[in-house]
């Protein structure tokens, strides 16, 4: 059990630096090598990026985006070629500057990282009865929606099928849709949504649960297609796709006037804040972030959103050692507008480190120190250490000037 525990987070991790690292990269099939079919497989592969960075499926259609394929060439970093499944293939690389500038002008959205992991519970319908399709099954949907999620940029696990999941559910479970059993035995995949697919010749039947950790407690996005069952599976990885890029993703270049103020409180370290400052620094979201002061556990930040409140939290929400508090909010021209974010950090450091102490302030062997004593040493080692950083930073300006 352990050893198939370690074998998933390796192949979690592999999986993640994989889509990290090709969200601007395509390879697309070509059939020969003339000037002509050589300029479709680029402008095929830059609009397959442009869907996956955008988050948007539909930006195909974009005017800004048609006139730009002309000049295909002058957003290509590098480009090869290849094979797959006996096929000559086109291997393209784009700029992510010159993508993420293109967006900008056809007014769309920037899907950020990281993606969602989701993991796709697969069970068919046939004339030989129902069968639950595996990550082991070699069956060519399981195939096809792995490659769907790649093109999209959503991380897609299947479950393995091993002893544990084949004893833990059963096919009248998955095809009836019971939560309870589903999510339990989907826990140990650690996702972050969960996909149920019903497949009927050429019909697909389709409910997400977007936040696993939710999964018992709400109810699913629900969907169904009928037609090609390849084309439809295409179409229902691009549907919860765009599901999740419409919570996370952002209007690139959009006005960053949004400004309030972010608290996180049970910060106990100061690896728990400059890991939390980190992640505050990837979003996508924030268009500029400063600490205000930080003192007992708690960081204040001013932060100016590039998009809604509601975008920044899912994004934010993203990170499963943050959970929300409530707003602290003011009524303004019959508007309600947020005074101060309030969340809470589950940090790195789950014990505080003590902070050294003085040797005529040693505690004797038989008495230990308070709990109060260890956490205002936690914080005054976090604020000290923020302190420093900065004063590093002054003293480097001071030299230079």
């Amino acid at each position: 059990m352990l050893r198939l525990l370690v074998l998933i987070s390796t192949l979690f991790l592999a999986s993640f630096t994989t889509f990290a690292s090709s969200l601007y990269n395509a390879e697309v099939m070509v059939e020969d090598s003339d000037a002509a079919t050589e300029l479709a497989a680029k402008q095929k592969a830059m609009l397959e990026v442009l869907v996956r960075v955008s988050g948007q499926s539909e930006i195909v259609d974009n005017p800004v985006v048609k006139k730009s394929l002309g000049s295909v060439d002058t957003f290509i970093s590098s480009v090869g070629y290849g094979e797959k499944n006996e096929q000559k293939t086109l291997v393209a690389g784009f700029e992510s500057s010159k993508i993420r500038a293109l967006l900008i002008q056809a007014d769309a959205t920037l899907w950020g990282e990281p993606r969602p992991y989701v993991l796709f519970w697969l069970i068919e319908d046939s004339a030989n009865g129902r069968k639950v399709l595996w990550e082991q099954s070699e069956d060519e949907k399981v195939a096809v929606i792995k490659a769907e999620g790649e093109r999209r940029g959503l991380p897609v696990l299947v479950p393995v099928g091993d002893f544990d999941d084949v004893v833990n559910v059963s096919p009248p479970d998955i095809w009836g849709g019971f939560v309870n059993p589903l999510s339990d035995v989907s826990e140990r995949y650690n996702p972050d949504g969960v996909v149920l697919l019903k497949i009927r010749r050429n019909r697909v039947d389709w409910q997400l649960y977007p936040k696993f950790q939710d999964m018992k407690y709400s109810a699913p996005i629900e969907g169904s297609d009928t037609g090609d069952i390849n084309g439809v599976l295409a179409n229902v990885v691009d549907a919860i796709a765009d599901q999740y890029a419409s919570r996370t993703a952002v209007t690139l270049g959009g006005d960053a006037s949004n400004t309030t103020l972010l608290s996180i409180t049970g910060l106990q370290s100061s690896e728990d804040y400059f890991s939390l400052e980190r992640t505050l620094e990837g979003l996508n979201s924030i268009a500029s972030l400063k600490l205000q002061s930080l003192s007992q556990g708690e960081a204040i930040f001013q932060i100016s959103l590039l998009g809604t409140e509601e975008v920044f939290n899912n994004e934010l929400m993203v990170d499963r050692r943050i959970s929300k508090g409530s707003a602290e909010t003011e009524i303004v021209d019959g508007r309600v507008v947020p005074l101060k974010l309030n969340y809470r950090f589950r940090g790195v450091s789950k014990v505080p480190a003590p902070a050294p102490r003085a040797p005529e302030a040693e505690t004797p062997d038989n008495e230990e120190p308070s709990a109060s004593e260890d956490i205002t040493e936690s914080e005054n080692t976090v604020e000290q250490a923020v302190q420093s950083t900065a004063n590093v930073g002054s003293d480097s300006e001071q030299e230079q000037n």
